[in-house]
């Protein structure tokens, strides 16, 4: 049976806003801002517990906190060895430990720990403008969201030399995987071929850690629309149209982000496979009788 097991706080607030800046007759400029801030945070767990870590999920419930991530942390390529690294955690895994002086080269689930960094993302809205300016118009829409991050689990697979060498699996690769190391003193993102081929043991080039929990923030051109409308004072010399236009419309245009993985618009606190928003463009002509 189901039953109610804890409490969740979810809470915040939406803004929006929208003005006339200019309002002639001839031209005119309008624009809009929308704004949501929401934060989360877990009340009450099961048992009276403090902690929960939900099995295979990477995610984290901790009492007065917000829900968030649970992963290895990738302390990064070790310069001397050509080794990847990660923070050995504490006794208690809700509190993040990063001590550089207890690190391994080898990666286990058993690694996992809270990484502080939240699941949903706390800021996101958009804005736009319009304009005329006799038969001209433009309007544009943007999308934006701060503070997100995700899973890019696709990266597992294109950035790893493990899939792409692995003749059943057969993945495309990234041409980021020729920053690997290769001799003492390399700053390299990926570990040394001998590291990941060695004989004996499977290794990857890259695991299922905070490598992959990427800032997801993006600000994103959602919809971009410029035409020119056939004035009345035309169209009153005929009688065969009452109205025509021609534009240009075009739909994600343009993407501002630091995210690796395929679309960081994705709704969900992990990236795999996904069908990623397409950009559209489109040009016609609209004539009315």
């Amino acid at each position: 049976h189901l039953e109610n097991i804890g409490r969740y706080m979810n809470h915040g607030v939406d803004i929006r806003l929208a003005a006339n800046i200019v309002r002639k007759q001839d031209y005119g400029i309008s624009a809009y801002v929308n704004f949501s801030y929401n934060r989360d945070k877990v009340l009450e767990l099961f048992d009276g517990r403090d902690t929960w870590f939900e099995p295979g999920s990477q995610l984290g419930y901790i009492v007065g906190k917000p829900i968030t991530f649970v992963v290895p942390i990738y302390k990064g390529i070790n310069s001397q060895t050509g080794h990847p690294e990660w923070y050995v955690p504490g006794k208690d895994i809700s509190v993040t430990a990063k001590d550089d002086g207890k690190v391994v080269d080898e990666w286990s689930n058993t690694l996992e720990q809270n990484t502080e960094v939240a699941v949903y993302t706390p800021v996101t809205g958009g804005w736009g403008v319009e304009g005329r300016w006799k038969g001209f118009y433009l309007t544009a829409d943007f999308a934006f969201a701060l503070d997100k991050h995700m899973l890019s689990l696709d990266k597992q697979y294109y950035e790893n030399d493990y899939y792409i060498r692995d003749k059943k699996q057969n993945f495309n690769g990234s041409r980021k995987l020729f920053d690997y190391w290769k001799e003492p003193g390399d700053v390299a993102e990926f570990p040394s071929l001998d590291y990941v081929r060695s004989q004996g043991k499977v290794h990857q080039s890259t695991y299922l850690d905070t490598k992959l929990l990427e800032n997801a923030s993006f600000m994103r051109l959602k919809n971009l629309t410029v035409g020119y409308r056939l004035p009345q004072e035309m169209l009153k010399k005929q009688s065969f149209l009452t109205s025509a236009k021609i534009y240009f419309a075009g739909r994600n245009l343009v993407t501002f982000t630091k995210f690796r993985g395929i679309d960081p618009e994705v709704n969900q606190n992990a990236a795999f496979g996904v069908n990623p928003n397409t950009k559209q463009v489109s040009v016609g002509i609209e004539i009315g009788f």
